[in-house]
């Protein structure tokens, strides 16, 4: 239902403010499909994860540890180092990268991994070691960017930079793991207050993953300001600002919206 809510938003909005045209029927089919499977990639994957859920949980409660560590590594080879071997052979990135039936074995095998990281002895690795995780993993990550920008003749794809990279992974993993320990350590001294806004801003998640393109595009020719600002002073500072603003806004947004009776169903 939000899925399709919000393409029509986004459909009206090319239409009437870009002034987005269409010659013929097939046009604006083409056009609904490359809405309904590209600008919203995240929505169908989901769709997908869901009704695969059932089944990972068939596999998590009668799969022994020895079977899980199998699966997963074999999870990691298709998904994480054959995309790095192409890449290194073929200096670009596979071809089926971006399938909606790839992305979703791809993400479906985090529900394992995650299951594994908090009942095995990971969970018991301090908060420092996994931000030494991270650190180490930027490294390589920029490293492989590096030798990327020098050997390959043609343009930079950013693999490197892809959560499911083999430089990117390991930082994926350890920021999962520092919020797990952090929310297992605040869960019993954390305020009421912030615990319901928390709860608010979790809730919120996919409304505000639907908005923020919609509240960028607003700051960006309403504020333009802003973005000069932001644009002028270190990328270090500057990203990490933006991403905080635009997600602050969203979140009132979608907020406002979720007190709405008809609206809150669509978010």
């Amino acid at each position: 239902m939000p899925w399709v809510f919000w393409i029509g938003v986004y459909s009206c909005i090319d239409v009437f403010f870009n002034h987005m045209k269409f010659g013929s029927v097939y046009d604006f089919l083409q056009y609904n499909y490359q809405m309904f499977f590209s600008r919203f990639w995240f929505l169908p994957m989901v769709a997908v994860l869901y009704l695969m859920t059932p089944i990972v949980k068939i596999v998590q409660k009668y799969a022994s540890k020895r079977d899980l560590i199998y699966a997963l590594s074999l999870w990691f080879f298709a998904f994480s180092l054959m995309p790095f071997f192409y890449l290194l052979f073929s200096h670009r990135q596979q071809p089926l990268d971006s399938s909606l039936l790839r992305l979703s074995f791809q993400h479906v095998g985090l529900y394992l991994l995650g299951y594994m990281l908090v009942t095995g002895f990971l969970h018991k690795v301090r908060l420092r070691s996994w931000g030494i995780v991270i650190i180490l993993s930027l490294i390589l990550s920029y490293f492989g960017l590096s030798f990327q920008a020098l050997f390959n003749r043609g343009p930079i794809d950013g693999f490197f930079l892809l959560a499911f990279s083999p430089t990117m992974l390991p930082s994926v993993l350890a920021i999962f793991m520092i919020l797990f320990l952090l929310a297992k350590k605040w869960d019993k001294t954390i305020s009421p207050g912030l615990r319901a806004l928390f709860r608010e801003m979790s809730e919120a998640a996919l409304g505000i993953y639907l908005i923020h393109e919609i509240v960028m595009q607003v700051v960006r020719f309403s504020f333009p300001g802003v973005d000069t600002y932001l644009y002028s002073i270190s990328p270090f500072l500057s990203i990490p600002l933006r991403t905080t603003l635009i997600f602050l806004l969203a979140f009132v947004v979608i907020f406002l919206i979720r007190r709405v009776p008809f609206l809150k169903y669509f978010v």
